[in-house]
């Protein structure tokens, strides 16, 4: 998972909008293969599953190395708000799940894929303040998830290169964890 935006300053009649989800792998990866499972943490001991979507092609973009880039944009108040609310990419064909992070505080699922697993809380978060049209990045270099590190909320990219972030794939990784 390489960019979010799940919350921002809204009004009650308009809700949160364009909430996405970006993944981001190397070229040749076929992200296809995966879901994204969102997990309501509410009550951060037993986060329960409420959506889960198949991961799409996505396309290839040169961030410094080329590589692939996902989106999945979600309905208005798509993706859950408040506080210990996870997301997993998750292997279609045997289940596994390759990442587990939150927001806003860690949360360990009760069902589904990632059932008994504490996520990896992210280390910035958008509290209902946050501009439309920003979003939660990775920034930095390098050529796995461990080498970037979460940014405050900026300009969104989905779809693109990250602010601040190049891709250094000499020779060719996979770059989910």
């Amino acid at each position: 998972i390489n960019e979010i935006h799940y919350d921002d300053a809204d009004t009650p009649t308009t809700g949160d909008t364009n909430e996405s989800l970006e993944i981001v792998a190397t070229a040749g990866e076929d992200l296809t293969l995966y879901d994204i499972v969102l997990y309501n943490g509410s009550t951060p001991t037993a986060a329960v599953t409420y959506d889960t979507d198949a991961i799409p092609a996505g396309s290839n973009v040169t961030c410094g190395s080329s590589v692939r880039i996902a989106t999945l944009t979600y309905p208005v108040n798509g993706i859950q708000n408040g506080a210990n609310d996870a997301i997993a990419i998750v292997r279609r064909s045997d289940s596994v799940v390759m990442q587990f992070i939150s927001y806003e505080g860690t949360a360990t699922a009760s069902n589904g894929p990632a059932s008994g697993m504490t996520s990896t809380n992210i280390p910035v978060s958008e509290a209902g303040s946050t501009l439309e049209g920003t979003s939660l990045q990775l920034t930095g270099t390098g050529a796995a998830y461990a080498n970037f590190t979460w940014a405050a909320s900026a300009t969104s990219t989905f779809g693109t290169c990250n602010n601040n972030q190049v891709f250094n794939l000499t020779p060719p990784v996979n770059i989910l964890p």
